[in-house]
């Protein structure tokens, strides 16, 4: 099995369907954020694949929580919503290590979003 453009690590057998482009996306968003120069170390790889299905499973969830608001179905939703909380936290999780791994400071979104404020005059 060949590597997918950019040397992320697959996580299925055939990515051509729309919502492994969105898993891409996060990817190449993901090691251009804590490896800039491209290479994903071998101990980071296995939480890239983690946080690519988490990625996944985030869209799969939110069609579905939207499908029960539409239905009106309450109980769906809340526990969907449940769900989606867990997953975001275990990204959140998961990126902690990936940043720390690359030797990166984490910041929270509000310092991020400070930082950036900053830089535009």
């Amino acid at each position: 099995m060949r590597a997918l453009k950019g040397k992320i690590p697959r996580i299925q057998g055939d990515h051509r369907g729309a919502e492994l482009h969105a898993y891409r996306a996060y990817a190449l968003a993901t090691v251009a954020r804590f490896w800039p120069d491209g290479h994903i170390p071998a101990s980071a790889r296995p939480w890239m694949k983690e946080a690519g299905r988490i990625i996944l499973e985030l869209d799969r969830l939110a069609a579905d929580f939207q499908r029960a608001r539409a239905g009106n179905r309450r109980q769906d939703a809340n526990r969907i919503r449940r769900q989606q909380n867990g997953q975001r936290f275990a990204l959140l999780r998961l990126e902690d290590a990936m940043a720390a791994q690359a030797g990166r400071s984490v910041q929270t979104f509000a310092e991020a979003h400070r930082a950036s404020l900053a830089v535009v005059p």
